[in-house]
Parts: C-alpha cells; structure tokens; sequence
C-alpha cells in the first residue's frame, strides 16, 4: 500500500474557531451561534436537520431540540465549549426520539402521502410518498409523524397516511421481486398511483401494505429490481482497479483518490454519472440501510458515514451485507465491516455509519 499523501483540509478546527466566548452569558448571542452552528451542519434542512435551544432555567442554562445523530449532538457540545458556556443537554434529543414508542419504519398506505415541511398542512409541501413505499420515522407530534421519505427527504406527514411496521416486516417487503405500476390502478377506497413499487407474488399479481393481492393487467406492470451477478462483477472489477492508489484528497484517479472520487469513478465506469462529493451523492438513490438494518446490503450500494461535527463525511461502496469497500485517509484504500465479529470490523467507522442509498439502474 502506498503512503497516505493528503488527508484533506482541517473542515472541523476551522469551524469552530469562528466561535469565541460569550460575554455575561448572553442568550441571544449565544442562540445566534448555535443557529449558525446547526445552518452550516444541515446545509439543506430537507436532509438534516438540527435544532438546538438555548434556555435559561432554574438550575441554570439548559439545551433542548432534536439532532439527528451523536455526532451531532457531539458538536453542539463542542460549540458550546468555544463559547465558554457549560449547560444541561439532556434535553437535546436525538431522531428517532421518545415520541415514536420505537415504531421506526412504516409503509405508505394511501395513494399519495403528502409530505410538508411543518406539522401543519397549510405549511410548504416538500414532496410526497407513493402507496408502498417505507419511511423512517422519526417523530410524532399532534396527529403527525416526522418521517425520511424513502429519497430520503425530511418532512412531517398526517399518522393515518402510515401503517407502522417492525424491522422484520420492513425486510420482508423489501425482499424478492418488484413491479412497478406503468399506469394508476383503481381499487375499491382509492387508487394505486403510477410508479408505486410493489412485491410481487406471481408472475402477474402484486401485494397491497394492508396483505391483500391485486392482479392488474400484465402490460400495466414492470419487474423493476436491479440485481444481477454482472453488476456484482462489474463492481468489483472496477474497485479492484484502484486497490493499490494511495489516499489524495480531491483525487480521481491512480496518482491519488478519495472516498467520493472512487464512488464517482466506480459508477462512472459502469455508465452512471454521480456528483462528486459524499454529501452531494447522499442525495442519489433510495434509502437501502440505516445503523439497526444493514444485513441486506447488496453488492454497489453506498455507505454514509457522518463526520465528528455530524455532517455527511465520507462515502463507502458496499461488498454485499456488512462488508465495503473505501478510500480511507489514513490506510489508503482498504476493505472494512459493519460486522464486529468480521476481522475487517471498524469501530469507528460503525459508530459514524448513518445510512445507505442503492442507485437504481
């Protein structure tokens, strides 16, 4: 293995040294920092979110808000220390939070779901669910559930519009064939919309979240899964070009590459054009994988790893189940698990893993 030459810009010492002490504890000022703090974070709140609150309460100073990983919360932590300001955090929560009873996955079960930016309907509508599709839910509030959409999107949706399931269900639904619909599909209470994807139980006969089984017309559905040996193959030939490259930040090619380049080159070679960046190419694809559910990983999906400020920082290519593949800045290109009985396990690496997307073809 060549030696590492560049392991990137130092992103977290220069963000939190724009952050100085706060004089006489002024909760405005320092309110004003943990905003800007959670702004650069998120970049796009329809992806991240962070909410943090500065409150003054009887035993003192107080945080309360929601983040959506510990890395995250971490930051918030470290912000603070900047600012000279010690205060309770117990009430920053982090997504999944309390309110969903541990229900964290559910299915679409109306036609169309809309999704909004607020738990109001008169607020903006950022996108919508199609029958069947999972969400990940991750807060409950006045007849709403705070859901990421299967893209990945955030957003709050009316609780009537999911059927919650458990992790077993949710592989199951994911698991063996899918058609998706060519055209809408009436049924008795509404309609299936085009593009909804649903299991499929016979050569012609798909599955409704509520158990039952419709049989459209054959020219009205396509098997839709990607799955194939030759993809596997692919993946691994092109991987394997670039195992003896050394680590270089902003790299692409054999002189040097980094973990979003290798995405970047990998699917390029296999005739898909990704953005660049890790946080750019988190936005590709469908949700395959979250921290409790990665055994069913597949050959070419892509890993997402948060940075220690909670920010989307590192991208790997996934081997099949809990084994990937990455450039990592100080090994170079190497062969990491999920899996803490592998010998590849990396504890650090697990412990940052936020998600996983699959790039349809």
């Amino acid at each position: 293995m060549k030696k590492v030459i560049d392991s990137g810009p130092g992103e977290k010492q220069r963000h939190l040294a724009a952050f100085n002490p706060v004089k006489n504890k002024d909760l405005s000022e320092i309110q004003a920092a943990l905003d800007r703090h959670c702004q650069w974070i998120t970049g796009d709140p329809r992806f991240l979110r962070c909410n943090a609150k500065i409150e003054k309460t009887k035993e003192g100073l107080a945080v309360k808000g929601r983040v959506m990983s510990p890395q995250m919360r971490q930051s918030i932590l470290e912000v603070l220390d900047c600012l000279k300001i010690k205060a309770d955090v117990e009430g920053l929560e982090i997504y999944p939070d309390r309110s969903t009873q541990g229900l964290h996955y559910g299915l679409v079960r109306v036609g169309v779901a809309d999704v909004y930016a607020e738990a109001d309907e008169a607020s903006e509508r950022v996108t919508s669910g199609l029958y069947g599709e999972c969400v990940f839910i991750l807060s409950k509030e006045n007849g709403f559930l705070f859901v990421r959409t299967l893209e990945g999107y955030l957003g709050w949706t009316q609780s009537g519009n999911i059927r919650p399931i458990d992790l077993q269900t949710l592989r199951t639904w994911k698991k063996g064939p899918h058609a998706r619909l060519l055209c809408d599909y009436d049924l008795p209470d509404f309609t299936l919309p085009i593009g909804a994807v649903l299991p499929l139980v016979g050569d012609d006969t798909i599955q409704c979240v509520d158990g039952a089984e419709v049989k459209p017309d054959r020219e009205s559905i396509v098997l839709c899964d990607r799955k194939t040996p030759a993809f596997d193959e692919a993946v691994h030939r092109e991987t394997e070009r670039y195992l003896d490259t050394c680590y270089k930040w902003g790299g692409r090619s054999k002189e040097g590459i980094d973990c979003s380049g290798l995405v970047q080159m990998v699917y390029r070679a296999l005739g898909i054009m990704l953005p660049r960046d890790a946080g750019q190419q988190v936005l590709c694809g469908e949700i395959c994988a979250t921290p409790d559910w990665y055994s069913d990983l597949q050959t070419g999906d892509l890993l997402f790893f948060c940075s220690t400020l909670g920010r989307i920082g590192h991208v790997a290519l996934s081997y099949g189940g809990s084994t990937y593949i990455h450039a990592s800045s100080d090994k170079g290109m190497t062969i990491s698990s999920l899996d803490e009985t592998d010998p590849h396990y990396d504890a650090e690496l697990k412990a940052r893993f936020f998600l996983a997307k699959r790039v349809m073809l």
